[in-house]
């Protein structure tokens, strides 16, 4: 291997290795850094979806606390119960509430659809078991055959005695807007039954065929109530950051889900402007270990030619281009200066011979 090549080699892997190590950790480094940031913001997006979502249960269910402490409900009073309900209504349009007495019999809505019997409902037999604050599962209403949600609350006589129910009805449709307010960007926010089907989602389509999210693997343990931030492949098996929490009142999954591409699509731009750089600069210094690398060994390649030329006898004179003063300049001066004395030194030793030759004649 030539000289130079040796030279070339050595500079670039002294300059390079080091470069590529810390470009390696550093790069590694920030795309943890990165990945950790992203999960903490999604978990931070959970928390403001799972006091969102409490806010919402605790504001409905505070309206059916005052509403089922009122004398006229307690009463049964059916006039002044219907008044109490309409008032009720507007300050909370986006739910319909009504009351049943002990078998389940509506007698009063705060709309004005037909009065149906809720006696088979799960809600009602807990709210009449002495259950304060009932949620269902997802229901297809009796009277308009939309999908609801309904919590319940027992209604209590003057003697504290259990005399009905009031309930309040909740559209899918309406949670699921609520949780498309809560997404933003490439972030989905949704909430699963607890079956592990849809209740909520952005994408309505998955709450109108119901969509069932059990196949996916955070689905389990989070209805066990283990909250947790993983990543993992979404229904359409798309590779996402999901953070989770179990709301234990309702038995609701609450899920924050955002895209991996998404979510370290920034880093990944700053990382390949890195990369791109590193190249950069791997290019430069390969380069410039060329350029001194050959700078460096053309002085010597030409003493090593003139002292071939030597060793073939010819001492002629020779002039090179060496201007430095170190090392390699001192060599060239005693080449030339070698060279100058073994040409005088053949000089005198020719005279010499021409002498004797001359003399022995």
């Amino acid at each position: 291997m030539k000289l130079r090549t040796r030279l070339l080699l050595m500079l670039l892997s002294t300059s390079l290795i080091p470069l590529l190590i810390f470009s390696g950790v550093s790069g590694s480094a920030f795309v943890s850094t990165s990945r950790q940031s992203i999960y903490q913001l999604n978990k931070d997006k959970l928390e403001v979806a799972k006091a969102e979502i409490n806010g919402m249960l605790e504001k409905n269910f505070n309206t059916l606390h005052i509403i089922a402490n009122q004398p006229a409900v307690r009463n049964f009073d059916i006039e002044n119960t219907k008044d109490v309900l309409l008032g009720a209504k507007k300050a909370n349009p986006d739910i319909i509430i009504s009351l049943a007495d002990a078998q389940g019999q509506q007698v009063v809505r705060s709309d004005d659809d037909a009065l149906i019997n809720i006696g088979d409902r799960g809600f009602f037999k807990q709210a009449m078991s002495g259950i304060e604050e009932c949620v269902s599962d997802i229901l297809v209403a009796k009277d308009t055959g939309n999908l609801i949600v309904v919590i319940a609350t027992p209604v209590r006589d003057m003697n504290n005695n259990i005399v009905g129910a009031l309930q309040a009805s909740i559209g899918l449709s309406q949670v699921s807007e609520f949780v498309t307010e809560l997404s933003e960007g490439s972030t989905d926010v949704y909430v699963l039954s607890r079956q592990g089907t849809v209740l909520a989602h952005p994408n309505m389509e998955y709450v109108q065929n119901q969509e069932d999210f059990n196949s996916l693997e955070f689905i389990q343990a989070g209805l066990a109530g283990q909250n947790a931030t993983l990543k993992t492949a979404n229904i359409e098996g798309e590779e996402v950051i999901v953070s989770h929490a179990l709301n234990q009142q309702a038995g609701w999954l609450i899920a924050v889900e955002t895209p991996v591409a998404m979510a370290m699509s920034s880093s990944y731009k700053l990382l390949n402007v890195c990369v791109a750089m590193l190249i950069a600069a791997a290019i430069i210094v390969g380069l410039l270990g060329f350029y001194f690398s050959r700078r460096f060994t053309k002085p010597l390649v030409d003493v090593s030619s003139i002292i071939k030329t030597i060793a073939d006898g010819d001492l002629k004179d020779f002039e090179v281009k060496v201007n430095t003063k170190d090392e390699i300049g001192e060599l060239y001066h005693s080449l030339k200066t070698m060279t100058e004395n073994l040409r005088g030194l053949v000089s005198n030793i020719q005279s010499v011979a021409s002498n004797l030759a001359s003399h022995s004649l």
